[in-house]
């Protein structure tokens, strides 16, 4: 069976997404919403199709990783007492891991368009 290079970009029910519709190819944003893909315009805010980028095949496995450890740090972040402070010290921290390979991939997106990263910054 193949599957799609994009698979895990994508949300499980395509037909739900709202996807950036935008006709030009604006500035993108690397950061966490409630999609799996966590590439979206910076113009409307909505996803941007990972074959739209395009997102580099090299690149895809890269990412989707990123996403679900980025999501879930923001999620024990938001809702799970005892995790909150410990993601917080990971999301606020511009050097910590998970932050150093957003930006990485952020670099990387930047070579197909230009892209910003999604940084939570302490209050």
């Amino acid at each position: 069976m193949d599957e799609h290079p994009y698979m895990f970009l994508h949300p499980c029910n395509p037909e739900a997404a709202a996807f950036c519709n935008c006709l030009d190819l604006t500035p993108l944003w690397l950061g966490r919403e409630v999609w799996h893909n966590p590439v979206h315009c910076l113009v409307c805010g909505k996803p941007v199709p990972p074959e739209d980028v395009p997102v580099p095949e090299s690149l895809i496995g890269s990412l989707s990783q990123w996403s679900r450890i980025y999501s879930a740090l923001v999620e024990m972040y938001l809702d799970i007492d005892g995790y909150e402070l410990w993601a917080a010290s990971e999301l606020h921290d511009i050097h910590s891991r998970i932050n150093q390979e957003g930006l990485r991939l952020r670099e990387m997106l930047s070579d197909q368009r230009p892209c910003f990263f999604w940084y939570v910054r302490p209050r």
